[in-house]
């Protein structure tokens, strides 16, 4: 009788382990929220914008979401709406951790600058965003995500400057993952 009972058990355990031996941190299925701080070279320290991001496995490699980005400055006020997409490196390179998640993306969308001082002025400019991160997940649902980008895009406000922008950036947050 305990035979009976401790094969099916070492067999269950052996399987349990050979599926998690090989889990990754990023598969199908996957959904993940980001949120946190974003710093620009463009920027002095007085203006740190926010983030949110959501992203969704449709494989176990591409990932396709949508951020959101916010800051605000006496009366200038900017906010970012973008569609991403990602390219999650776990499988090639062969990561068999369900902790770490590299990837590769992009963000295409809208920046929309607004002044409300007397002028009223705003302008909604088209903004891409190439970048590199990682996630670290210390539990099953929750780690850390770091990013370094670009943010390239044009506004007609700043004519007497230089009007077509790129910036660096770092993205810093907490992960969920769900």
């Amino acid at each position: 009788m305990k035979k009976i009972i401790i094969v099916p058990v070492l067999l269950f355990a052996f399987c349990l382990h050979a599926v998690t031996a090989n889990a990754q941190a990023f598969q199908k299925g996957t959904k993940l929220i980001d949120a946190g701080f974003e710093i620009q070279e463009s920027f002095d320290e007085s203006v740190i914008p926010v983030f949110a991001n959501f992203e969704a496995a449709v494989s176990d490699d591409i990932g396709v979401g949508a951020k959101v980005r916010y800051w605000t400055k006496y009366d200038v006020n900017s906010m970012v709406v973008q569609a991403t997409g990602n390219y999650h490196f776990g499988r090639i390179m062969k990561l068999n951790t369900d902790k770490l998640d590299i990837f590769a993306g992009l963000g295409l969308g809208i920046n929309r600058l607004w002044v409300s001082d007397f002028s009223e002025y705003s302008e909604s400019v088209f903004v891409i965003s190439p970048g590199i991160g990682a996630r670290y997940f210390f539990t099953e649902r929750f780690g850390v995500t770091g990013k370094l980008g670009l943010d390239t895009y044009r506004y007609d406000y700043y004519d007497d400057y230089a009007s077509r922008f790129t910036d660096a950036s770092f993205t810093l947050g907490v992960s969920f993952k769900f």
